[in-house]
């Protein structure tokens, strides 16, 4: 997942210089836990995900997310959206929800594989 999101960052970044020259603004929001059925440990997430290779992987981030007790609603992220698309010179990326911020200046200092040592061990001990 994190390769996919890393992908869909560089691909965001040339889009953003591709339509530049159209006056056409590009921002990406990266949320943190939001209140969804996924996150309420809906029962079609573990029988989508909770069996084959990923059932320990599914198992304890169901676990994280009904633990979580600071989820944004997808409200909240419409309201963000709703600001980018209000804003003159809106800013290439938004990061919002409790923590996020924390997670993704902390990915600015550490290695790669400090990083994955640190979301393996947040994911584990759920």
């Amino acid at each position: 997942m994190q390769v996919a999101n890393e992908q869909l960052k560089g691909v965001l970044d040339a889009l953003r210089l591709e339509v530049k020259p159209f006056n056409i603004q590009v921002s990406m929001i990266e949320p943190g836990g939001i209140d969804t059925p996924m996150a309420q440990g809906e029962p079609n997430f573990m029988k989508v995900s909770g069996r084959g290779a990923y059932i320990n992987l599914a198992n304890n981030l169901k676990r994280l997310f009904v633990k979580a007790t600071h989820q944004e609603s997808p409200e909240d992220v419409a309201h963000t959206i709703q600001k980018i698309a209000d804003t003159k010179r809106p800013k290439s990326r938004y990061v919002t929800g409790h923590g996020t911020k924390m997670l993704v200046n902390t990915k600015k200092i550490l290695s790669d594989n400090l990083m994955d040592k640190l979301i393996t061990r947040m994911i584990d001990r759920s």
